[in-house]
């Protein structure tokens, strides 16, 4: 199998993104991605190596060490403060540096000078200096500026150019800044030094070390950074694209004029153009206008690499040799161009390679010529892929971004035509390109979407083509040719994916795993697949036929079907040959028989580990099919065989033999040198020289023993392969002293411990010990474990796993090593249950503590977990601590949690066998009777139930009959004691009303029980008051439902909590109810279902309970309140002037007077909703009644108020008639609300200062 790599793009506007090394070896930084591009023999094109997670962000910039003769390495700096050298051989880090300050990193660059030297250059202004071998740096203050890019004098080790973003270019030597060159106006992109020491455009051969910069002002300066910090020259890159250059596009605003250079030869200057141009500029010659190097990116060039020379220095700069150069751009291909033997003739391509700035989210093939590939990527971009043309150096690849404007999650290409694939992106949006040969704007589709498109098909209905698009569950049929009209919706929700079968049949995948199927008139046929209980991935139809095919394929009907990990294959031909032979016969009714559907289930794919996400069958040979997973893993399947397709693996690279005499063998391989060396060393051996030699060129395999010890030694300061020195080591019997520097080093490895023994015993001992807290250090933490139990370190073992988290390994292991009763033991617990509890695992944290016969503090962290099981588990842990009073706490707890989730079975259950809390259940039956009718029935059904005695017993005749008055008492002592405030306010009244609903009921005293009922409805229709000013109030009316539930005779039945009796409570009650029926009928949606009787029933008794709801004495009451609050604030006064005054002692007497006043009308009556307001609502009634005579009436009974100055005719307000009554009863209820609580405040205050 052929296969190509299309690697991820470099990341933008970045002069340095891009390095390639004098072996040819190419890499560059995709996002926090390295991509290391080599050649390999046998391969034409590049061999890629992508390492992951290279940085925290992002890669800024990278450079190759230039000496060709040192291993091939690195540097890399990123959006982070640490630099890193990375080996192209094991694409390993060797060593890095760091800043420590936490700014990124914008350039690094390697002395060609002095390999053994580097820099980096972060956005703050800070220079460091590395020293490669040492492994040391020296980070050098170039002062408060921002800066841009980097590069390292190539004749100079020590002198470097820097670039700011203000313009400025900082001259760098050693640690002292010699010059600030000022010439451009704008941030330097791009620097870049002479490759000759010598001034080459003034011929006087001075060492001016000339170097070149480029910013976003479209001027390259030419200076003389090594002589007197002046500009040699300028050079003005051209307004105008170059005649018949296949430019497409300026630089935007956005980048600027963004111009980079690089100094490639000594008189051949590499700049980019304002139009994606590569220019060359020929410095040898006085001329003004640039060549053209190439034009192979359309626009956008922002780096330049060039291969450097194998030559290091060349002898004559004025003789020509091979150039060639890399280039990046905005367009995302990377180009590589060999310069002609022509200068003014552009170059030659060797490599043009696309790349990707984001995930490749979906691809197809053209069903007409399949070698035609259409991807769609996350940067927007939708590429059309000939894979007809040579893909190994320059690909043929079309990229169309117009009107795009997101990530493309689906692409389809049009069945008729091979130049026509819509797209649908990950922002809703569906769009069709003609992709071949034009680079137009799409048609856009209606915007109908407005999430993700998952997946996109063409279909032909009747004479006319849809585009089908799956979305937000969705799925929508578009018509090609309106691509302006509203999409027409096959499937509302639930859809997860569909696929059309050669315009004749729809499978369509819902959320709960079923498959339907649709004929050509999208109508639903009788054959759906309810097998598969999981969200369905993928559908795949298999195509009519193959190449491999003379006529139709014999699993021309099959359909793939993807869920989770898995794969069917159905074969629908009964299916597709009922709707070819009855087109019209169409079922819409589901038949649940198995036997009756019309598909066979024939085979069943497992290979994956990971959710399959996407099928296709093959269009060359019948029956293969591919899948791919989350698990990184694409499978081709051989269908009829059930098994996956055997390949034969690509045999890997010939392991190269291990060499310990590097410097040796170098030495003898010199071919010139070779036989003198052999010679020299016969000679001295047959003469017996016995002359003591230091230098190894002298020293002979043959030599006398202490002389082949420095040759050894020698060759293991030039090793890089620590397991070769330590062979080496073994060789010359020193193994001890290179496992003790290793150990010291922390390099210590498997290999380097199994050679202890040899030491000895102790040496070993030491080793693993010694191996172990390395492997600590690397968070190798099971491994360390090991090698700490080999020496019978079994509680430090244990500590390594303690330290780690890992509990459950700790606890096995001391359970298997320790002895049953050994501490250690309880230690492991007490971590584990402490760990545990800590990151929510309370029920392993209980555990612990059980298993430690804790348990008091295992009762405490399971009581945690508001949850009704773990509150009785943790009730019974309680009592076995002894705790009796928390265990009951705990049990109450429990029980007020099931009532919030109406399982009064369960809180029942809960206090069987507790004696002390038996009174719960006269709360439980008082809940279950209010609650488990509510919201079963709106509020007038509820009241017609009540006027017409449906309703069997009310809450309060069912409780008492149950429960004598022996409850009263323990019920009021305990009140307060099952309540807890985290829950929401409506369901705190509920349980709080049913709790005092059960105290009323069990109470003896007639009296005692009409004031708590006045008390509980009191505080219900407090609570639904402040509801409506604070916009939550509930549709379905607590205050209504408690009203008829209460007690289910008739307001008028003698003996009913309702009815007039001589006790000044009951006008509360009756006030109350008064209430509820004017809120009742203000409801327009009520008061139009009423009937004329059931009107003037409800209107005649809210006659006869006006006037309990308005009498004298409560607004006698209500406007003794505010004359309490002005005596209050002038008293207030009095006592700050003159506190022993006649008139202050009066208005104390007063108002005492008026406090007497209001706790003995709260003694009588308790509580009472506001007369004016009750008048305000019955005001607004008589305008909204149907019935005439009941307007009257009504009328006639607020008059009589009015008549008697129980009400005030300058407060009615009859423009309130025209509003919007509930805004009016919403109003009229915040007016009061604050008037209220303003009173309340003021009354706490006033008594404050009274006792003070």
């Amino acid at each position: 199998m052929n296969e190509t790599v299309l690697p991820p793009s470099p990341n933008w506007y970045l002069s340095n993104i891009l390095a390639c090394s004098k072996r040819g070896t190419l890499a560059w930084g995709a996002k926090n991605v390295m991509i290391i591009a080599k050649h390999e023999k046998g391969h034409p094109d590049l061999q890629y190596s992508i390492i992951k997670d290279f940085c925290k962000d992002r890669v800024t910039a990278l450079a190759f060490c230039p000496n060709p003769d040192n291993p091939e390495l690195l540097i890399v700096g990123g959006d982070e403060d640490k630099v890193k050298i990375l080996s192209m051989d094991t694409l390993e880090v060797i060593v890095q540096f760091s800043f420590k300050d936490s700014k990124s990193i914008v350039g690094v660059d390697w002395s060609t000078k002095d390999s053994n030297i580097a820099y980096a250059l972060n956005s703050e202004g800070f220079l460091m200096r590395c020293y490669i071998s040492y492994e040391t740096s020296k980070i050098i203050s170039l002062g408060k500026l921002t800066a841009t890019c980097l590069a390292c004098c190539p004749h100079d080790p020590y002198l470097v150019a820097v670039g700011t973003k203000s313009g400025l270019i900082y001259i760098v030597q050693k640690e002292t800044v010699t010059y600030k060159l000022r010439g451009h106006n704008e941030e330097i992109v791009s620097l870049s030094w002479c490759p000759s020491d010598v001034n080459v455009l003034s011929g006087n051969n001075k060492k001016d070390l000339l170097l070149a910069s480029g910013a976003k002002d479209r001027n390259v300066f030419i200076w003389r950074a090594g002589g007197d910090g002046r500009y040699e020259t300028t050079i003005n890159i051209p307004n105008m694209p170059f005649p018949n250059s296949c430019h497409k596009g300026k630089l935007g605003s956005s980048t600027g004029t963004w111009i980079a250079v690089c100094w490639v030869e000594p008189k051949v200057l590499l700049t980019s153009s304002l139009w994606g141009e590569l220019l060359s500029w020929d410095l040898s010659t006085s001329k003004s206008k640039p060549n053209l190097f190439h034009t192979y990116h359309c626009r956008g060039l922002f780096c330049i690499a060039p291969m450097p020379k194998n030559n290091e220095k060349s002898d004559n700069w004025r003789t020509k040799s091979e150039l060639v150069v890399w280039s990046l751009a905005q367009d995302r291909w990377i180009i590589c161009c060999k310069q002609n033997s022509d200068p003014s003739k552009p170059a030659t391509l060797e490599y043009k390679i696309p790349t990707q700035g984001g995930f490749v989210y979906c691809m197809a093939a053209c069903p007409i010529d399949t070698s035609r590939i259409v991807f769609g990527v996350g940067d927007a971009i939708l590429r059309l892929w000939n894979l007809s043309e040579p893909h190994t150096k320059t690909f043929d690849v079309s990229s169309h971004w117009q009107k795009i404007r997101g990530k493309i999650r689906a692409v389809s290409w049009f069945p008729d035509d091979e130049s026509t694939v819509a797209f649908g992106t990950s922002e809703g949006r569906i769009g069709v390109f003609d992709a071949v040969g034009t680079n137009k704007p799409p048609i856009l589709y209606r915007q109908y979407h407005r999430n993700t498109v998952y997946k996109l098909e063409w279909a032909k209905l009747e004479s006319e083509y849809f585009l089908f698009s799956c979305a937000e569950g969705e799925l929508v049929a578009h018509k090609k040719s309106t691509p302006n009209s509203d999409p027409m919706s096959i499937i509302m929700e639930g859809c997860t994916e569909f696929a059309w079968k050669s315009n004749l049949c729809l499978a369509i995948a819902i959320e709960n795993g079923s498959i339907m199927f649709y004929d050509q008139k999208l109508r639903k046929r009788n054959s759906t697949i309810h097998i598969l209980r999981s969200v369905v991935n993928c559908l795949a139809w298999h195509p009519n036929s193959t190449s491999t095919d003379e006529w139709t394929s014999s699993y021309a009907n099959y359909l793939a079907i993807a869920f989770d990990s898995n794969i069917i294959i159905c074969d629908m031909s009964e299916l597709i040959k009922e709707i070819e032979m009855n087109p019209e016969n169409c079922n819409e009714e589901e038949d649940n028989n198995e036997e009756c559907k019309l598909y066979k289930m024939v085979a069943t794919l497992n290979g994956h580990i990971d959710k399959v996400v996407c099928l296709a069958w093959s269009p060359h040979v019948s029956g293969y099919l591919v899948s791919g997973s989350y698990d990184n893993v694409a499978q081709v399947w051989d269908v009829e065989k059930k098994e996956l397709i055997e390949y034969e693996q690509a045999l890997g690279k010939k392991k190269e033999r291990r060499t310990y005499f590097n410097q040796y063998n170098k030495m003898m391989n010199e071919k010139s040198r070779e036989r003198n060396h052999i010679l020299n060393f016969i000679t001295n051996d047959i003469r017996g020289n016995q002359q003591e030699e230091n230098n190894i060129t002298n020293l002979s395999m043959f030599s006398e023993k202490k002389n082949l010890m420095k040759l050894v030694n020698e060759e293991k300061s030039s090793q890089t392969n620590l397991n070769a020195i330590t062979e080496m080591n073994m060789w010359s019997d020193n193994l001890e002293t290179n496992l003790i520097s290793a150990a010291k080093d922390k390099q210590l490895n498997d290999f380097l411990v199994s050679l202890a023994p040899q030491v000895s015993m102790k040496m070993w001992r030491k080793m693993c010990e010694a191996y172990a807290h390395q492997l600590i250090n690397q968070c190798n933490v099971e491994k360390a474990v090991s090698y700490l139990l080999c020496i019978h370190k079994i509680y430090e073992a244990i500590d390594v796993f303690l330290n780690a988290n890992m509990h459950k390994e700790a606890y096995v292991l001391a359970r298997f090593r320790l002895d049953s009763d050994d501490p250690f033991l309880i230690k492991i617990l007490e971590s584990w249950s402490d760990w545990s509890a800590s990151n929510g695992q309370l029920e392993q944290a209980a555990h612990c503590r059980v298993e430690l016969k804790q348990f008091d503090k295992a009762a405490k962290i399971l009581a945690r977990r508001k949850d009704i099981y773990c509150l009785e588990v943790a009730s019974e842990l309680a009592f076995l601590s002894g705790d009796e009073g928390y265990g009951l706490s705990l049990i109450m707890d429990a029980v007020t949690r099931s009532l919030i989730k109406s399982e009064w079975a369960k809180a029942r259950s809960l206090i069987t066998n507790f004696r002390q809390i038996q009174y719960l259940n006269a709360h439980i039956d008082a809940h279950e009777a209010i609650m488990s009718t509510y919201k079963t029935q709106n509020k007038l059904d509820l009241m017609r139930s009540w006027f017409e005695r449906k309703g069997q017993h009310g809450a309060l005749q069912i409780l008492q009959v149950k429960y004598d008055t022996s409850y009263y008492a323990i019920l009021c002592k305990n009140e307060n004691t099952n309540t807890f405030r985290n829950e929401a306010k409506d369901i705190m009244m509920q349980l709080n009303v049913t709790y005092r609903i059960a105290i009323a009921a069990t109470c003896d005293a007639k009296l005692t029980q009409l004031k708590h009922i006045a008390a509980i409805l009191g505080d219900v229709f407090k609570f639904e008051t402040m509801a409506v000013e604070y916009g939550t109030v509930n549709t379905e009316s607590l205050f209504i439902h408690i009203l008829t539930k209460l007690d289910i005779r008739k307001p008028t039945d003698e003996g009913s909590i309702y009815a007039k009796t001589n006790y000044p409570i009951s006008q509360s009650i009756r006030a109350y109810l008064c209430v509820g029926l004017l809120n009742l009928l203000l409801d327009y949606s009520i008061l139009n279902q009423l009937s004329l009787e059931e009107e003037t029933q409800f209107t005649q008794m809210i006659l006869e309970l006006l006037d309990d709801a308005i009498n004298e004495t409560t607004l006698s009451y209500k406007e003794k309140i505010p004359k309490l609050r002005q005596l209050g604030n002038q008293l207030l006064t009095l006592l700050i002037h003159d506190r022993e005054s006649e008139n202050c002692k009066r208005i104390k007497d007063e108002i005492e007077k008026l406090k007497y006043d209001e706790i003995k009308f709260k003694e009588e009556r308790v509580c009472m909703p506001d007369p004016k307001i009750v008048y305000d609502k019955a005001y607004l009634l008589t305008n909204k009644l149907n019935d005439d005579n009941n307007k009257l009436l009504l009328s006639q009974a607020l008059d009589k108020f009015v008549k008697e100055k129980l009400i005030k005719e300058n407060e009615i307000k009859p423009l309130e008639l025209k509003r919007n009554p509930s805004e009016v009863l919403q109003n009229t209820s915040q007016e009061n609300i604050e008037e209220n609580i303003s009173e309340q405040i003021e009354c706490e205050d006033i008594d404050k200062n009274i006792s003070a």
